[in-house]
């Protein structure tokens, strides 16, 4: 691991496709995954114990609701049902990553120096940030420095890198945006005057990109001698 001073910024980091992947028994991306099959599973068994509907009909709604709030199941939930979005997420998204993720030995070198300069900004809910970053071993340095797709605000909402910049107190030019998705993790970061990376593929907008995590240090040691 290469010894650099990456605490000269701060970094905001995705989770999904940025500090993991999905292993290959689990299908890679996150729609083509195991993981999203079951916690769709999760979702229908969910519907049918608190709704007492059937499986046809669970799936029915999970349809509709997906169609109505635009994805944001937990939310359509709370509002069409009056169930608690926090109930929602404890029943269907607790689940184990060693199931789901690749393990890598990068991370933890890569992180511990940057603690106290990071966040975790995710769409996913805590309960799933929690174990996701347990199983990365990375969770202690990150502390009460996560945010996730719980509250109202959420990515791609610039609010929700605004809420960041608040906790870093610094200007949003000191900030790197890294993530894999142009639409949540680049754009609206970016809007704000945010330095972006993407993880994993090209892009026109983004300001930087690397083929996987373990290029951040190395591409950032190259920022700093731009920079100097």
């Amino acid at each position: 691991m290469l010894q650099i001073n990456m605490k000269k910024f701060k970094y905001i980091f995705d989770l999904d496709g940025t500090l993991y992947r999905f292993n290959k028994s689990s299908g890679g991306y996150f729609v083509k995954s195991q993981f999203y099959q079951d916690i769709k599973e999760n979702v229908y068994r969910f519907f049918a114990k608190e709704l007492k509907i059937s499986r046809k009909q669970s799936i029915q709604t999970y349809k509709k609701i997906m169609d109505e709030f635009k994805g944001e199941v937990s939310l359509g939930v709370e509002k069409t049902f009056g169930i608690d979005r926090y109930q929602y997420f404890s029943a269907t998204w607790n689940l184990d990553p060693e199931k789901y993720l690749e393990p890598n030995e990068n991370l933890i070198p890569m992180i511990e120096p940057l603690s106290g300069n990071i966040a975790i900004l995710t769409s996913a809910p805590l309960v799933w940030a929690q174990n996701a970053l347990k199983f990365l071993g990375i969770d202690e340095y990150f502390k009460d420095a996560v945010f996730t797709g719980e509250g109202d605000i959420r990515k791609p909402n610039p609010e929700a890198f605004v809420q960041i910049l608040k906790s870093f107190n610094c200007p949003s030019n000191e900030v790197f945006s890294i993530g894999d998705q142009e639409q949540t993790d680049i754009l609206p970061a970016k809007n704000l005057g945010i330095k972006t990376i993407i993880v994993g593929s090209e892009s026109a907008i983004a300001d930087y990109s690397i083929k996987t995590i373990s290029d951040f240090p190395a591409l950032i040691k190259n920022i700093q001698k731009e920079i100097k």
